[in-house]
């Protein structure tokens, strides 16, 4: 082999050994949430575009990839100690499934509001003892804070779907009284919708919560990245006009949120 063969040869090895994409450590991420603004009917929606930015915004040590999954599928997952990582979400709520999860830094605020077609109805539902006697209409493996007394004796009824259109459904044709769903997505509904058609909320929301990127211990390693990633990207302009663009933008007043999250809040 003559000295220009193997200098070539080495120069091919250094670029194949060395290339930066090479090096990349891919991080599924899990999405459960089936409803607007999270993902809509064109298979986009605010954690596609999240997840875009991220890999925009990453070294090239680290790409991101989104994945829609089942809340009951995502539960067994974590029963079964696969590794995962879930993009917005609370790790609160898989306490009892994994008390040992970490969480990134904060992504977005939400909240848990009833919702219905019927702005007297809206109005009514600030206290325990409005709900009694009613229907409400949740997701199929969804936890609701402070509503499971009244469910187990039997004062308010509820019914599980799996999607934000059968919801409506229900309440449209007065099948249920009212729903329970993020605040976000009772938003962005209203905003594409004219006053006729909007739907009116309880003044008081049912939870406040941050959301974050939830992950199994597997990743700890990875988490200083995956913050300064998220950090970076919210300093951009492209995080704002995704704030804009999804009306998620606005803070939740403070006295929503329970005390372990307040706790939690960068003041």
């Amino acid at each position: 082999m003559n000295s220009f063969r193997i200098i070539c040869l080495a120069i091919l090895l250094t670029f194949t050994t060395f290339s930066p994409t090479s090096q990349a450590q891919l991080i599924k991420i899990s999405e459960y949430h089936n409803s607007p603004p999270f993902i809509n009917s064109e298979g986009g929606g605010l954690g596609y575009d999240i997840v875009a930015l991220l890999n925009k915004y990453s070294p090239d040590t680290i790409s991101f990839e989104l994945e829609s999954i089942k809340r009951s599928v995502l539960n067994e997952q974590l029963r079964n100690n696969q590794p995962k990582a879930i993009l917005l979400t609370n790790p609160l709520w898989f306490r009892k499934i994994r008390p040992d999860l970490i969480n990134s830094v904060s992504l977005v605020w939400d909240a848990d509001v009833f919702f219905t077609t019927n702005p007297l109805v809206a109005t009514k539902l600030t206290q325990a003892d409005d709900f009694k006697g009613l229907t409400m209409v949740g997701q199929n493996g969804y936890f609701y804070n402070g509503l499971n007394t009244l469910i187990h004796n039997k004062q308010l009824k509820r019914i599980d779907v799996n999607t934000f259109d059968e919801m409506l459904s229900l309440i449209k044709n007065n099948k249920a009284d009212f729903g329970i769903i993020n605040r976000s997505t009772v938003n962005y509904y209203n905003a594409s919708h004219g006053d006729n058609n909007k739907l009116h909320m309880a003044t008081k929301a049912n939870d406040a919560y941050l959301f974050s990127i939830v992950l199994t211990p597997e990743f700890n390693t990875l988490l200083p990245t995956i913050n300064e990633s998220i950090n970076a990207m919210q300093r951009s302009d492209d995080w704002k006009a995704l704030g804009k663009k999804y009306n998620i933008d606005k803070l939740v007043d403070l006295i929503e949120f329970d005390l372990v999250e307040l706790l939690d809040l960068p003041l």
